[in-house]
């Protein structure tokens, strides 16, 4: 890009050539300009779009023009000695930078600030892009320039003084190639021809890198054993236009003989730094003197520009004389590739990897990014790479890519799960990046909830993976549970009221919306478990959506806030209040918002303190867990997630449900009513089939799901949501379609029905057969009840919260789907439709010419008799004795009226007190207290 940093007026390039002899020299005022160049541009954020996915267009908006590189980079240089060349310089604002000192083939810029204090900044690089905090450029260049010119690197700073190296460093390496290379289908490889010129930009491994072709401007994989290293070449070596070897009287020949007006070349000059231009006119060739100065910049007619590759794009579109332009350039006519040709016939290379170490992680996953929370809009896939090693996660278009569309350095990152009132799903967790004055959002779903909380799990422990306290140590946990009870607001029309929920700005939760025909009362809870310790402000926002003339015209604008500062809540108790809404930067206030908050700053002790408890627990007397089932009423799913994660990990999960559904069996007396009420038997159940099945919703439910949802035609029968007289046989028909289309992937399903889930059934067939053994039914009702009622029909008529679609469906949708149910159900409940709901019982027939299919079904899938093993990647099992231990400490009350009755709960209670007392004594001994 073109600077005009000239103290005099800069004269026309085309008064700068001459016909005859040498080229002219431009006079010298017009080379006169300040080295230190001081900006007047006013320097702000860029434009605070929602969303950032396409930076590089964010970017062509931007002013990215920067000295070049060789004026700023250093080279290997220490941290010591950066420090020492900017205390010599001593001017604020000055910069430079060099090679990381930690990091091979990573960067840091070193900042003299106005209170004269040195900072340091990383820079990552990968794969030709550079990273630093949540922004990506394509070159070192442009990120100086972003910084020079666009956003602060400190508060109201910005890079404004480049400092020069003592002597010239080259940023990057020259390659040649001395081998032919075909790239492999479907990589990042580039296509290489002998004596084609790279960049190298990234050194990948010691066979691959990642570099730039001279001649095309394309990017990509380049094996190195095929390149041979160019030493001392000038940095525009193998471009299509630069011949290093032509004399002046042998370009004035190649451009006669074979070129057109327009056509170019370039060449060396006769001095060091200094170049010149020929051009082809119509008549004859012209020739132009560009000289590059001890700072970098290519100077011709009195302009400045960063490269010469910007003084021929400016050319090309700016007449260079007598009403030209710069029109096609005349490639250099070498015998490198002939003298390598016959000796060569290229060679196989292995594919790269990527170089998974122990602890990384690969998926696919969906993202929504930006600069807002929360972002909105489209989830999109890419394959997500966690580097355990590195403390990065990086995400690529897909499996095969290598060059990164982002990376997330999660030692500057906080992490939140997102609770499902957010998006509808509950998959989500979402990384906040804050760098450099900036704010990045990385909303992230996985698929299913378990591999959310195993994602988490794991970038939780790369941010803070010094500290990561090991199974035979104490570790801390902070949690809050906060209920939004309601809100006083002056009088609002035609509004919609809910309240947002962030935790360090993320937002992470939302409450339903009440209009303002309503009370304004919410009664939602949400708890919030596992906070990092940075984290120490959760606020709720009080929001009205208020309806524009357009039906679809709507507008969210902020009442309010409310902040809670977490170490002053009360440790372990409810802190009712109600908090005046107030309106961020200002002292005024709209309302009142009435909050429960129950902080809790607790600790998770070593795995062997749980000893006794796990005794009590995973004894075959099933009386304790039937009874924390009973007493904790409010926190059912709770104590069955925590339960499952324990018995999954002691591999006793399979004989405990067993026993359970048994026990429930006996105490029934109708089949009517068998598993209907909530039991310990059925609390367990629910959760272990979502923990084993949610792949196996995906695969039997997403086409089905999605031909519904896709389908036009209407499949409704009920008169009352038809207009008077309408023909419901074609709906009769869709219908039906639709309920077929279901249960033929649910019949097709039976190996891919997890193993665990299908010896379950096995066992509940055997034992309902020997409680009602006159009963033929009984056998599919009881499995059906289970994987029917509880599991695929919530799934089909929910589909959003069982992440088979990413957002709900429309209302016609869902009405469909909401009808496949009802059939669904019936015929796994072996029962036709009754007067109940009339308009079904035309699908009668329908349902019981498949109730055979439906049992041959349920047989088959409760076919195996064996016990399996049951591979489920659970949490820190010490994590999740604490968390059973903190259920019980919070029913302790009710387990004291249940102890008059059993001798079991008296002992469950006795080891609660060794715990607590235990864990006293660790944090005693390591000088902790909780207020």
């Amino acid at each position: 890009m073109a600077s005009d940093r000239a103290t005099l007026r800069p004269p026309s390039i085309s008064d700068q050539y001459s016909e005859d002899g040498d080229d002219i020299m431009l006079p010298e005022g017009a080379l006169i300009y300040a080295q230190l160049q001081y900006l007047d541009t006013y320097k702000g954020y860029a434009d605070d779009e929602d969303s950032y996915d396409d930076m590089s267009d964010e970017e062509a908006a931007l002013d990215l023009s920067a000295p070049p590189s060789e004026s700023w980079y250093h080279g290997k240089i220490s941290r010591q000695m950066s420090y020492e060349r900017l205390q010599a310089v001593g001017v604020p604002g000055a910069y430079l930078v060099r090679d990381s000192t930690n990091i091979p083939g990573d960067y840091a810029i070193s900042y003299l600030s106005k209170l004269g204090q040195i900072h340091h900044f990383k820079i990552n690089s990968i794969c030709g892009d550079y990273y630093i905090g949540g922004r990506q450029f394509s070159s070192l260049v442009d990120l100086i320039g972003y910084y020079t010119n666009c956003s602060y690197i400190l508060e109201n700073e910005g890079l404004e003084v480049p400092i020069m190296p003592p002597a010239p460093v080259k940023l990057h390496s020259l390659w040649r190639a001395v081998e032919p290379h075909r790239k492999a289908p479907g990589t990042d490889e580039l296509n290489i021809a002998v004596g084609e010129v790279f960049v190298l930009l990234s050194d990948l491994n010691k066979e691959w890198g990642w570099g730039c072709s001279q001649k095309t401007g394309e990017s990509g994989l380049i094996p190195l054993s095929v390149m041979e290293f160019v030493a001392d070449a000038d940095s525009n070596y193998g471009k299509p236009w630069y011949h290093s070897e032509t004399g002046r009287e042998e370009a004035i020949d190649l451009l006669m003989q074979k070129g057109g007006p327009g056509d170019f070349l370039v060449r060396p000059g006769q001095h060091e730094g200094m170049y010149s231009l020929s051009v082809r006119t119509f008549e004859s060739v012209q020739r132009f003197l560009i000289q590059k100065d001890s700072t970098g910049y290519y100077v011709v007619g009195g302009r400045c520009f960063n490269s010469m590759d910007d003084i021929i794009d400016r050319y090309k579109k700016e007449v260079i004389l007598d009403g030209l332009k710069l029109q096609l350039p005349l490639p250099p006519q070498t015998t490198f590739a002939d003298s390598y040709q016959h000796k060569h016939r290229g060679r196989t290379h292995s594919y790269i990897t990527r170089g998974d170490f122990p602890g990384d992680k690969t998926g696919v996953l969906q993202l929504r990014r930006g600069k807002k929370s929360p972002v909105y809009g489209k989830w999109k896939e890419f394959y997500f790479h966690l580097k355990y090693k590195d403390q990065k996660l990086l995400y690529y278009d897909n499996e095969k890519s290598h060059r990164p569309r982002g990376l997330l350095d999660l030692k500057e990152c906080k992490i939140h799960p997102v609770h499902p009132s957010l998006y509808g799903r509950d998959d989500c967790f979402v990384i906040m990046l804050q760098y450099l004055n900036e704010l990045f959002y990385h909303y992230i779903c996985t698929g299913t909830a378990e591999s959310a909380q195993d994602w988490l799990r794991l970038m939780r422990q790369c941010t803070n993976k010094k500290s990561s306290a090991s199974r035979s140590e104490v570790q801390q946990i902070r949690s809050l549970a906060l209920q939004i009870k309601e809100c006083r607001l002056t009088k609002l029309a035609h509004t919609q009221i809910f309240c947002r929920i962030a935790v360090d700005s993320c937002f992470v939760a939302r409450t339903r919306q009440i209009s303002d025909e309503q009370p304004c009362i919410f009664e939602d809870s949400y708890r919030f478990e596992d906070l990092q310790a940075s984290s120490s402000v959760v606020t709720v926002d009080v929001t009205c959506t208020r309806k524009g003339l357009l039906s679809y015209a709507t507008k969210d604008a902020s009442l309010g806030t409310v902040e809670l500062i977490l170490e002053k809540l009360p440790n372990g108790q409810d802190d009712d209040q109600w908090h005046a809404l107030l309106i961020p930067n200002t002292r005024a206030s709209k309302g009142s918002l009435r909050v429960i908050a129950t902080f809790k700053h607790e600790v998770i002790l070593p795995l062997e303190e749980y000893r006794g408890l796990s005794e009590i627990i995973l004894s075959d007397d099933l009386v304790v867990i039937e009874t924390l089932a009973r007493v904790c009423s409010e926190h059912h799913s709770e104590l069955a997630g925590t339960l499952i994660e324990i018995f999954c990990h002691h591999q006793k999960v399979l004989q405990i449900l067993s026993k359970c559904t048994e026990r429930a069996i006996a105490k029934e007396d109708e089949v009517a009513t068998l598993f209907r009420a909530s039991t310990i038997a059925t609390m367990l159940m629910d959760q272990f089939m979502k923990t084993m099945a949610m792949d196996y919703l995906l695969s039997v439910l997403r086409q089905p799901v999605q031909t519904v949802i896709n389908t036009v035609e209407s499949c409704e029968l009920n008169p009352g949501y038809l207009q008077r007289g309408t023909d419901t046989t074609k709906n009769q028909e869709v219908l039906e379609s639709h309920i077929s289309l279901v249960l033929n992937e649910i019949y097709m399903s039976v190996t891919n029905c997890p193993l665990p889930l299908r010896y379950l059934f096995h066992c509940l067939q055997e034992q309902v057969k020997r409680k009602w053994p006159s009963d033929n039914g009984v056998r599919t009702r009881a499995v059906s009840g289970f994987l029917f009622l509880r599991l695929i029909c919530p799934a089909l008529l929910k589909p959003h919260l069982f992440n088979i679609i990413s957002e709900p469906p429309s209302n016609s949708s869902d009405r469909s789907l909401k009808l496949v149910t009802k059939a669904v159900q019936n015929v796994a409940n072996l029962v036709e439709f009754k007067r109940k709901e009339p308009f079904m019982i035309v699908l009668n027939s329908f349902i019981h010419k498949h109730m055979e299919k439906m049992r041959q079904f349920i047989d088959e899938v409760s076919a195996v008799s064996e016990m399996p093993k049951v591979n489920h990647s659970s949490m820190d099992p010490a994590r999740a004795w604490a968390a059973l231990s903190r259920l019980c400490s919070t029913y302790e009350k009710k387990l004291k009226e249940e102890a008059q009755k059993e001798r079991k709960i008296i002992e469950l209670l006795s080891i609660m007190q060794i715990l607590k007392a235990t864990e006293e004594r660790y944090l005693s001994s390591r000088g902790i207290s909780f207020s």
